[in-house]
């Protein structure tokens, strides 16, 4: 997954607008989708680390071009390692019978964290409610009744208060 990332920034690097992508996760899930690559949001992070680094990197004269792709491609390693206790998480939607878009949406409000996930998981504040119904739904673009939580099932946003 990791030589994916690095080509999806590698992309985004060499784009007109670099900085404006770079900006928010969405607008990278979005380059890496119409790119035809599937990533989530814990992927969007460790390109955004990565990428804001190499831009700092080229806006400060830092080094030479391929000096930087290879400490940016070894970032994205280093992340992808750092983040494998954050996997187990990830990898238990079907055991929490919920939808991956929410584990994912979950695991960008918990900060990566697995242990957080799981609190988020079990018992969100309203601000997390929401930020996992923003991201899940696209701000509302997307039915949050095609996606599944736990044994809210398809009636999560309205049983956490979030939609009427």
């Amino acid at each position: 997954m990791t030589n994916a990332l690095f080509t999806i920034l590698d992309g985004i690097i060499s784009s007109d607008c670099a900085a404006e992508i770079l900006a928010s996760d969405d607008a990278i899930v979005n380059y890496a989708e119409a790119g035809g690559d599937d990533i989530d949001y814990a992927a969007a992070r460790r390109i955004q680390t990565a990428g804001r680094n190499w831009l700092d990197q080229q806006a400060n004269g830092n080094g030479e071009w391929s000096r930087m792709r290879h400490e940016a491609a070894a970032e994205l390693e280093a992340e992808a390692k750092a983040d494998e206790p954050a996997e187990a998480f990830a990898d238990s939607a079907d055991s929490r019978e919920t939808s991956k878009e929410i584990i994912d949406a979950i695991l960008a409000v918990a900060g990566n964290s697995d242990a957080e996930a799981v609190r988020v998981w079990e018992a969100p504040t309203e601000a997390e409610a929401l930020a996992v119904w923003e991201r899940v739904t696209k701000n509302g673009l997307r039915d949050s009744a095609d996606y599944c939580w736990g044994a809210s099932g398809s009636d999560w946003a309205a049983q956490l208060g979030i939609v009427g």
